[in-house]
Parts: C-alpha cells; sequence; structure tokens
C-alpha cells in the first residue's frame, strides 16, 4: 500500500525536478514555475488521503479485529512498541510533506513575487491560484495529521496482560 504514496512522491519530485531544471537553464521563463502549487496540491491530496486511510485501517485492525482475535501475541498495530513509536515520531512524517511538496510550491511562488499584485494579467491569477492551493496544501497536511492523531486516540495502547485485545473506545 504504501508503494502508491512512494510512487506519487518520486513522479511529484521528478516533474518537481524537471520544472526547476528548465527554469533555472533559460533566463526570463520564472512563470513555468507557477505550475508546482498545482501540482503540489494534486500531491498532497493524493498522499494525505492515503496517510489518512492507513490511520483508519491500523485502528480497524487494532480495534475491531482485535476484538473478534483473543491471543497471547498483540497484533502490531495494537503493540507497545508501535504506540512508543507514534509518540516520538509524530511530527516527522508533517515535517516530511512540508519540506517535500509546500517548500518547493512556497519557493516557486517566491521566485514569481513580481506577479503578485491584483492586475488583468494571466501571471497574476495564476500567482494568486498557487498562493490558494499552497495554504489548501497546510489545510490538508493538517488535517491528515489530526485525524490520525484522533483514530489512534481510540486505542487504549495500555494492553491488558495475557494478550487480551486492547479497548477501542465506540
Amino acid at each position: 500500500m504504501s508503494g502508491f504514496r512512494d510512487n506519487v512522491i518520486l513522479l511529484y519530485l521528478a516533474a518537481i525536478g524537471a520544472i526547476f531544471g528548465v527554469t533555472l537553464s533559460t533566463a526570463g521563463r520564472e512563470e513555468i514555475l507557477l505550475l508546482v502549487p498545482i501540482l503540489s496540491l494534486g500531491a498532497t491530496l493524493l498522499v494525505t488521503q492515503h496517510f489518512s486511510i492507513i490511520g483508519a485501517l491500523s485502528v480497524y485492525c487494532a480495534c475491531e479485529i482485535g476484538r473478534a482475535i483473543s491471543s497471547a501475541i498483540p497484533q502490531w498495530d495494537a503493540s507497545a512498541t508501535l504506540a512508543d513509536y507514534r509518540k516520538s515520531r509524530t511530527g516527522f512524517r508533517s515535517l516530511g510533506q512540508v519540506l517535500l511538496v509546500q517548500v518547493p510550491a512556497a519557493s516557486a511562488l517566491a521566485m514569481n513575487w513580481q506577479h503578485w499584485h491584483f492586475r488583468l494579467e494571466w501571471q497574476s491569477g495564476v500567482w494568486w491560484c498557487g498562493l490558494v492551493f499552497l495554504i489548501c496544501c497546510a489545510w490538508l497536511e493538517a488535517r491528515a495529521t489530526k485525524y490520525r492523531r484522533r483514530v489512534f486516540a481510540q486505542i487504549n495502547w495500555n494492553e491488558a496482560p495475557s494478550g487480551t485485545p486492547v479497548k477501542c473506545a465506540n
């Protein structure tokens, strides 16, 4: 399942690299960079949706399957090891997404700062759309992180001894 997310990120980075490469090698063509926020929003939509689905699947495995199955060995999704990892690494995924997706989009807008004026030129309209897309990327990232934290809060990570299933909020 993470292969899809990895492919989206690789394609996104390849496209961004090509766009920045063309722009930096040809003087006076900075407007090409205005494509970056559009691509950033698409990548953010796909990656955050994937992130949210993984969170929902983890809770499903820990709570719903965990209720149906009793065993001496806890599932990975309900393990104390994963709970400890989540506590210490909560922000790394969000930070990585900001660095890989939002920083290039913000850089592209910064390199085209001269188009921020309210003029009846296509570059100004695309610049403002790019800024709205960048804000949408930040909102989607925050929303996905909040959702994942909320669904993980449903799991009682202090699993009872003797392998009884974790307790989940209803």
